[in-house]
Protein backbone atom coordinates (compact mmCIF):
# COMPACT_ATOMS: atom_id res chain seq x y z
CA UNK A 1 0.00 0.00 0.00
CA UNK A 2 1.41 3.40 -0.98
CA UNK A 3 1.66 6.13 1.66
CA UNK A 4 0.60 9.62 0.66
CA UNK A 5 2.68 12.53 1.87
CA UNK A 6 1.00 15.90 1.93
CA UNK A 7 3.61 18.50 0.91
CA UNK A 8 2.83 22.18 0.50
CA UNK A 9 4.22 24.01 -2.54
CA UNK A 10 3.95 27.59 -3.71
CA UNK A 11 3.51 27.96 -7.45
CA UNK A 12 4.44 31.36 -8.83
CA UNK A 13 2.40 31.05 -12.02
CA UNK A 14 -0.74 30.07 -10.15
CA UNK A 15 -0.03 32.37 -7.20
CA UNK A 16 -1.33 30.09 -4.47
CA UNK A 17 -0.86 27.02 -2.30
CA UNK A 18 -1.79 23.49 -3.21
CA UNK A 19 -1.15 19.94 -1.91
CA UNK A 20 0.19 17.20 -4.09
CA UNK A 21 1.02 13.55 -3.73
CA UNK A 22 4.74 13.18 -2.95
CA UNK A 23 4.92 10.64 -5.76
CA UNK A 24 3.75 13.28 -8.26
CA UNK A 25 6.31 15.57 -9.88
CA UNK A 26 5.54 19.19 -8.93
CA UNK A 27 5.45 21.96 -11.57
CA UNK A 28 8.80 23.51 -12.45
CA UNK A 29 7.83 26.84 -10.87
CA UNK A 30 6.70 25.27 -7.58
CA UNK A 31 8.63 25.93 -4.37
CA UNK A 32 8.72 23.52 -1.43
CA UNK A 33 7.19 25.12 1.67
CA UNK A 34 6.78 22.35 4.20
CA UNK A 35 6.11 18.67 4.59
CA UNK A 36 5.57 15.96 7.14
CA UNK A 37 8.69 14.69 8.90
CA UNK A 38 6.90 12.10 11.02
CA UNK A 39 3.53 11.06 12.37
CA UNK A 40 3.12 9.70 15.91
CA UNK A 41 0.10 7.45 16.44
CA UNK A 42 -1.32 6.73 19.87
CA UNK A 43 -4.65 5.56 21.28
CA UNK A 44 -5.56 9.08 22.35
CA UNK A 45 -4.39 11.19 19.39
CA UNK A 46 -2.22 11.53 16.34
CA UNK A 47 0.65 14.03 16.34
CA UNK A 48 2.12 15.35 13.11
CA UNK A 49 5.60 16.89 13.08
CA UNK A 50 6.25 19.09 10.02
CA UNK A 51 9.80 19.41 8.73
CA UNK A 52 9.80 23.06 9.78
CA UNK A 53 8.94 22.07 13.37
CA UNK A 54 11.48 19.25 13.44
CA UNK A 55 14.27 21.72 12.61
CA UNK A 56 13.11 24.40 15.02
CA UNK A 57 15.19 25.16 18.15
CA UNK A 58 13.52 24.71 21.53
CA UNK A 59 12.37 27.70 23.54
CA UNK A 60 15.76 27.90 25.28
CA UNK A 61 17.59 27.90 21.93
CA UNK A 62 18.73 24.27 22.06
CA UNK A 63 18.82 22.55 18.67
CA UNK A 64 16.83 19.30 18.61
CA UNK A 65 16.92 16.31 16.34
CA UNK A 66 13.69 14.83 14.98
CA UNK A 67 14.11 12.01 17.49
CA UNK A 68 14.37 14.55 20.33
CA UNK A 69 11.20 16.28 19.14
CA UNK A 70 9.39 12.95 18.98
CA UNK A 71 10.58 12.07 22.47
CA UNK A 72 9.29 15.41 23.76
CA UNK A 73 5.85 14.70 22.30
CA UNK A 74 5.84 11.13 23.64
CA UNK A 75 6.73 12.36 27.15
CA UNK A 76 4.13 15.13 26.95
CA UNK A 77 1.46 12.62 25.94
CA UNK A 78 2.58 10.27 28.70
CA UNK A 79 2.20 13.18 31.11
CA UNK A 80 -1.43 13.48 30.08
CA UNK A 81 -1.96 9.80 30.86
CA UNK A 82 -0.43 10.30 34.32
CA UNK A 83 -2.36 13.49 35.01
CA UNK A 84 0.85 15.55 34.94
CA UNK A 85 -0.18 18.90 33.53
CA UNK A 86 -0.53 22.52 34.55
CA UNK A 87 -2.61 25.48 33.48
CA UNK A 88 -0.20 27.28 31.16
CA UNK A 89 -1.72 30.69 31.85
CA UNK A 90 -1.26 30.27 35.60
CA UNK A 91 2.27 28.97 35.08
CA UNK A 92 3.10 31.97 32.90
CA UNK A 93 1.63 34.33 35.49
CA UNK A 94 3.82 32.74 38.16
CA UNK A 95 6.93 33.18 35.99
CA UNK A 96 6.04 36.84 35.42
CA UNK A 97 5.44 37.41 39.14
CA UNK A 98 8.58 35.63 40.36
CA UNK A 99 10.82 37.36 37.80
CA UNK A 100 9.03 40.73 37.80
CA UNK A 101 8.34 40.56 34.05
CA UNK A 102 5.53 42.06 32.04
CA UNK A 103 3.63 40.11 29.41
CA UNK A 104 5.29 42.30 26.78
CA UNK A 105 8.74 41.31 28.07
CA UNK A 106 7.74 37.64 28.00
CA UNK A 107 6.59 38.14 24.40
CA UNK A 108 9.96 39.66 23.48
CA UNK A 109 11.73 36.63 24.97
CA UNK A 110 9.50 34.29 22.94
CA UNK A 111 10.11 36.31 19.78
CA UNK A 112 13.90 36.21 20.27
CA UNK A 113 13.62 32.40 20.38
CA UNK A 114 11.62 32.40 17.13
CA UNK A 115 8.14 31.89 18.60
CA UNK A 116 4.97 33.92 18.54
CA UNK A 117 3.43 34.60 21.94
CA UNK A 118 0.89 31.77 21.60
CA UNK A 119 3.54 29.35 20.26
CA UNK A 120 5.88 30.28 23.10
CA UNK A 121 3.18 29.79 25.68
CA UNK A 122 2.32 26.38 24.24
CA UNK A 123 5.98 25.35 24.18
CA UNK A 124 6.39 26.57 27.76
CA UNK A 125 3.56 24.31 28.86
CA UNK A 126 5.08 21.35 27.02
CA UNK A 127 8.49 21.95 28.61
CA UNK A 128 6.93 22.21 32.09
CA UNK A 129 5.00 18.95 31.68
CA UNK A 130 8.02 17.14 30.23
CA UNK A 131 10.25 18.30 33.10
CA UNK A 132 7.65 17.26 35.67
CA UNK A 133 7.26 13.80 34.18
CA UNK A 134 11.00 13.19 33.89
CA UNK A 135 11.27 14.26 37.53
CA UNK A 136 8.59 11.69 38.37
CA UNK A 137 9.82 8.89 36.10
CA UNK A 138 13.60 9.33 36.37
CA UNK A 139 14.77 11.68 39.12
CA UNK A 140 12.64 10.04 41.81
CA UNK A 141 14.46 6.75 41.16
CA UNK A 142 17.95 8.22 41.49
CA UNK A 143 18.79 6.92 44.93
CA UNK A 144 22.52 6.64 45.70
CA UNK A 145 23.38 4.37 48.67
CA UNK A 146 25.44 6.08 51.37
CA UNK A 147 28.02 3.29 51.23
CA UNK A 148 28.71 4.19 47.58
CA UNK A 149 29.17 7.85 48.51
CA UNK A 150 31.60 6.94 51.30
CA UNK A 151 33.51 4.58 49.01
CA UNK A 152 33.86 7.32 46.37
CA UNK A 153 34.93 9.83 49.03
CA UNK A 154 37.69 7.54 50.28
CA UNK A 155 38.88 6.63 46.78
CA UNK A 156 38.87 10.23 45.51
CA UNK A 157 40.11 12.51 48.31
CA UNK A 158 40.05 16.28 47.85
CA UNK A 159 42.49 18.24 49.98
CA UNK A 160 41.89 21.72 51.32
CA UNK A 161 44.86 24.04 51.09
CA UNK A 162 46.50 25.47 54.23
CA UNK A 163 44.85 28.54 55.77
CA UNK A 164 46.27 31.19 58.10
CA UNK A 165 44.46 33.20 60.78
CA UNK A 166 46.22 36.55 60.93
CA UNK A 167 46.13 39.91 62.66
CA UNK A 168 47.70 43.02 61.15
CA UNK A 169 48.95 46.30 62.57
CA UNK A 170 51.02 49.24 61.40
CA UNK A 171 53.56 51.02 63.59
CA UNK A 172 53.66 54.61 62.27
CA UNK A 173 56.88 56.47 61.67
CA UNK A 174 58.02 58.64 64.57
CA UNK A 175 59.39 62.17 64.47
CA UNK A 176 61.48 61.32 67.49
CA UNK A 177 63.23 58.34 65.86
CA UNK A 178 64.83 57.63 62.56
CA UNK A 179 63.46 54.77 60.48
CA UNK A 180 66.59 52.78 61.23
CA UNK A 181 66.23 53.25 64.99
CA UNK A 182 62.51 52.43 64.93
CA UNK A 183 63.17 49.33 62.86
CA UNK A 184 65.79 48.18 65.35
CA UNK A 185 63.40 48.67 68.29
CA UNK A 186 60.60 46.73 66.60
CA UNK A 187 62.91 43.88 65.60
CA UNK A 188 64.13 43.66 69.20
CA UNK A 189 60.52 43.37 70.43
CA UNK A 190 59.79 40.67 67.85
CA UNK A 191 62.87 38.67 68.83
CA UNK A 192 61.96 38.92 72.50
CA UNK A 193 58.49 37.52 71.73
CA UNK A 194 56.79 40.67 72.98
CA UNK A 195 53.00 40.52 72.83
CA UNK A 196 52.75 44.05 71.40
CA UNK A 197 49.80 44.66 73.72
CA UNK A 198 50.03 48.40 73.17
CA UNK A 199 49.44 48.03 69.42
CA UNK A 200 46.05 48.25 67.73
CA UNK A 201 45.62 44.98 65.87
CA UNK A 202 43.01 44.38 63.17
CA UNK A 203 40.26 41.82 63.62
CA UNK A 204 41.71 38.36 62.88
CA UNK A 205 41.00 37.04 59.39
CA UNK A 206 41.46 33.71 57.62
CA UNK A 207 43.40 33.66 54.34
CA UNK A 208 44.23 30.73 52.08
CA UNK A 209 47.83 30.05 51.17
CA UNK A 210 47.14 30.66 47.46
CA UNK A 211 45.70 34.10 48.29
CA UNK A 212 48.81 35.37 50.07
CA UNK A 213 50.73 37.89 47.98
CA UNK A 214 54.27 37.08 46.92
CA UNK A 215 55.76 39.81 49.12
CA UNK A 216 53.86 38.44 52.15
CA UNK A 217 55.06 34.84 51.89
CA UNK A 218 56.98 35.29 55.16
CA UNK A 219 53.74 34.68 57.08
CA UNK A 220 53.97 31.02 56.01
CA UNK A 221 56.97 30.57 58.28
CA UNK A 222 55.40 32.08 61.42
CA UNK A 223 54.59 30.01 64.47
CA UNK A 224 51.36 30.44 66.40
CA UNK A 225 51.33 33.85 68.20
CA UNK A 226 54.60 34.83 66.52
CA UNK A 227 54.89 38.37 65.10
CA UNK A 228 56.57 38.95 61.77
CA UNK A 229 59.56 41.19 61.23
CA UNK A 230 58.62 44.76 60.23
CA UNK A 231 58.07 45.59 56.57
CA UNK A 232 58.19 49.22 55.54
CA UNK A 233 55.13 50.92 54.04
CA UNK A 234 54.54 54.55 53.05
CA UNK A 235 53.27 55.46 56.51
CA UNK A 236 55.05 53.06 58.84
CA UNK A 237 56.06 49.46 59.45
CA UNK A 238 53.59 46.62 58.84
CA UNK A 239 53.45 43.66 61.23
CA UNK A 240 51.49 40.40 61.11
CA UNK A 241 50.73 38.01 63.96
CA UNK A 242 49.70 34.41 63.33
CA UNK A 243 46.82 33.46 65.64
CA UNK A 244 46.04 30.04 64.21
CA UNK A 245 46.48 27.95 61.08
CA UNK A 246 45.03 24.93 59.33
CA UNK A 247 47.34 22.51 57.61
CA UNK A 248 46.43 20.79 54.36
CA UNK A 249 43.67 18.31 55.20
CA UNK A 250 40.98 16.24 53.45
CA UNK A 251 37.74 18.08 52.83
CA UNK A 252 35.13 16.67 55.24
CA UNK A 253 32.64 14.16 53.87
CA UNK A 254 29.75 16.36 55.00
CA UNK A 255 30.95 19.16 52.70
CA UNK A 256 31.29 16.85 49.69
CA UNK A 257 28.28 14.60 50.28
CA UNK A 258 25.85 16.27 47.86
CA UNK A 259 28.54 16.83 45.22
CA UNK A 260 29.51 13.15 45.27
CA UNK A 261 25.86 12.08 45.20
CA UNK A 262 25.37 14.19 42.07
CA UNK A 263 28.47 12.68 40.44
CA UNK A 264 27.22 9.15 41.10
CA UNK A 265 23.71 10.02 39.89
CA UNK A 266 24.83 11.16 36.43
CA UNK A 267 25.43 7.75 34.83
CA UNK A 268 22.35 6.35 36.56
CA UNK A 269 20.29 9.30 35.30
CA UNK A 270 21.37 8.64 31.70
CA UNK A 271 20.65 4.93 32.11
CA UNK A 272 17.13 5.53 33.47
CA UNK A 273 16.38 8.24 30.90
CA UNK A 274 17.50 5.96 28.07
CA UNK A 275 15.29 3.18 29.46
CA UNK A 276 12.30 5.52 29.61
CA UNK A 277 13.01 6.78 26.08
CA UNK A 278 13.25 3.22 24.70
CA UNK A 279 10.02 2.28 26.48
CA UNK A 280 8.10 5.19 24.97
CA UNK A 281 9.38 4.57 21.44
CA UNK A 282 8.78 0.81 21.74
CA UNK A 283 5.16 1.40 22.76
CA UNK A 284 4.43 3.94 20.03
CA UNK A 285 3.84 3.83 16.31
CA UNK A 286 5.84 6.39 14.35
CA UNK A 287 5.98 6.81 10.58
CA UNK A 288 8.83 8.82 9.06
CA UNK A 289 8.80 10.57 5.70
CA UNK A 290 11.48 12.01 3.48
CA UNK A 291 11.50 14.67 0.81
CA UNK A 292 13.24 14.29 -2.52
Amino acid sequence: MKKLICIMFLCSSIGGFFSINALTTPPADAYFIDGIASVIYSDEKTDIIPFSEAQRPSLDGTMRSLSDREFEILVYNDGGRHGVSEDVDKYLERIQRENNLTQEQIGIMFKSAGYTFEEGKQQLGIMKTVNQLIEFKVMARLIVPEKDIIAYYEANPVYLEPEYYLERTVVPFSRKQTKAALTKDIEALVQSNSDFADKSWSSPFWIKESEIAEDKQFVLTLDINQVSMPHELNNGFELFRLKDKKEERPQPLAERYMEIADILRRPKYKELLDEYREELFANSSIVHFETN
